[in-house]
């Protein structure tokens, strides 16, 4: 007898178990929760603290103008890597913003109140971001390379930040902290 020439009676597919169901739409928004969360900002990943207000969050500008605005503090016209470095700075600066807000909103902080709107933000896919964190240490690596690494050792950056935490006290009144030598001799300890 000639059994590769019998025909087998096709099964019909069995109907999927409700307990096998539910562990594979568990496991598809486990999956998508972590697609979420790794779009997530660091800060909001790691658990950061972050502005409670992020629409009164300022950003100076690094570069310094006269009253008017449209030279350097010595009257001279900026010069045009000057003027891109300023553009360079606002988109950044507008970046910032725009994060933080979107966070804010997304994400909000205990107590605060998020935004009445968010941020607009470019959905980028996870190939993307990855190449961007990849080519963001690159470009770390070299100037770190350039600018001389023992500068920006871990001792000399936790130096730098005792020294500036030292000019700063916590204000009750205001629940923030301020400069030392902001607040006034009725509020100093």
């Amino acid at each position: 007898p000639d059994l590769a020439e019998e025909e087998l009676p096709t099964e019909e597919p069995l109907e999927e178990d409700a307990g096998d169901a539910d562990l594979r739409k568990e496991r598809l928004a486990l999956e998508q929760r972590e697609l979420e969360k790794a779009k997530q900002s660091q800060p909001v990943q790691t658990g950061l603290p972050r502005p409670a207000l992020p629409q009164t969050m300022l950003f100076p500008s690094s570069f310094l103008t006269d009253a008017g605005g449209q030279g350097s503090s010595t009257g001279q016209a900026f010069s045009a890597p000057s003027v891109l470095l300023q553009q360079a700075e606002s988109l950044l600066n507008e970046e910032m913003a725009a994060l933080v807000t979107h966070d804010a909103f997304a994400f909000p902080i205990q107590g605060a109140r998020p935004p009445k709107k968010p941020a607009d933000l470019e959905d980028f896919h996870p190939v993307d971001l990855s190449a961007a964190k990849d080519l963001l240490a690159t470009e770390v690596a070299k100037f770190d390379a350039a600018a001389g690494s023992e500068l920006f050792t871990g001792g000399a950056l936790q130096a730098a930040l005792d020294e500036g935490l030292g000019h700063l006290a916590y204000l009750p009144q205001a629940k923030r902290y301020v400069e030392w030598r902001m607040i006034g001799k009725g509020d100093r300890l």
